[in-house]
């Protein structure tokens, strides 16, 4: 295979993983909708029963229920919520000099950057993009995984909402 050929093929790589990365950022949008939605619709619609509910002397199963239940809710809404903003949160981190990477090119100003850049030959150019290949591949496994944690824990909490609105209804 030519140079040309495997420097197109790693550009072509980098660009499907870069679109991944794009990708798992919005998922993480679509997690934080219902992680806003299921608790603000819980605070608007059930609030008066809730406070109802919790003022009562009364205290058998079915609020012991609720209450774990309800507990569990929000457990699960803020780790949710914290591992959406753990797969938004940008990875910057210079791993190694880089004449691709932006965080690598700020670092070693711009003289330098033109004069390795010149210097470039296709061979270097080609491990350099597969070096950001390697890296970008390891930022979306990263940011993946927190998206997986995220969309796990709405589900969760997603459940106990249900369990909730339904004790909720029962006890009113």
């Amino acid at each position: 295979m030519t140079t040309d050929k495997k420097i197109s093929l790693a550009e072509n790589n980098l660009q499907r993983i870069n679109q991944w990365i794009l990708h798992s950022d919005q998922k993480v949008g679509v997690a934080l909708i219902f992680q806003a939605g299921l608790p603000a619709f819980l605070a608007t619609s059930k609030a008066d029963d809730v406070k109802k509910i919790i003022t009562s002397p009364i205290f058998d199963l079915v609020h012991f229920v609720l209450y774990v239940s309800l507990l569990l809710f929000v457990f699960f809404i803020f780790k949710g919520i914290f591992c959406s903003f753990k797969a938004l949160y940008p990875d910057i981190t210079v791993r190694e000099a880089s004449l691709f990477f932006f965080g690598s090119i700020a670092n070693q100003g711009l003289n330098r950057f033109r004069r390795e850049f010149s210097a470039l030959t296709d061979v270097h150019a080609e491990e350099d993009i597969n070096g950001q290949v390697f890296i970008n591949s390891q930022i979306a496994v990263k940011k993946f995984s927190n998206v997986k944690e995220s969309i796990t824990c709405t589900l969760y909490s997603a459940i106990f909402w249900f369990v909730s609105i339904i004790l909720i209804s029962y006890l009113k």
